[in-house]
Order: C-alpha cells, then sequence, then structure tokens
C-alpha cells in the first residue's frame, strides 16, 4: 500500500512540475517539501498549480495555501 502511495505521489509532482514547465516557468517556484505538503493535503492539481503561481508572485506558500483551502471551504458551503 506504501508503494501505491509513494508512486501516486512521485505521479502528482512530476505532474505539476510538467504544468509548470508548459507554462513557461524555467524552474519550479515549489520545493520539494511543498509539493509532498500538497499532495499530502490531497490538493488538486489545478489548485496547486494556482499556489505555485501565487509563491512565484512573491506570495509566502502558507498564504497562498490557506487562501485556496478557505476558498474550497467557502465553495463547499454554497453548493451545500
Amino acid at each position: 500500500m506504501r508503494m501505491v502511495r509513494c508512486d501516486v505521489m512521485k505521479w502528482f509532482i512530476a505532474t505539476l512540475r510538467k504544468e509548470f514547465a508548459k507554462y513557461g516557468f524555467t524552474a519550479c517556484p515549489l520545493t520539494e517539501q511543498q509539493l509532498t505538503t500538497l499532495y499530502k493535503l490531497n490538493i488538486k492539481l489545478e489548485d496547486a498549480y494556482a499556489i505555485g503561481c501565487d509563491v512565484n508572485s512573491g506570495y509566502h506558500f502558507d498564504v497562498a495555501l490557506d487562501a485556496t483551502l478557505v476558498d474550497a471551504d467557502h465553495l463547499k458551503k454554497l453548493i451545500s
């Protein structure tokens, strides 16, 4: 089970890095630890990319992550 989770995490990180490269980033704006955190929090790839864009724009990782989580929580409340 742990091996499967590790493979999925590697896929998540590799896919996210490819997205950054696809849209012109010469380097991933997120650290390995930040990428792992996003995976462990079950953040969607689209949201993880947006967090990376925020970090690249100068926002601290924690601020960008909190904003994404607040937006997701707000959206859940609107839908229910």
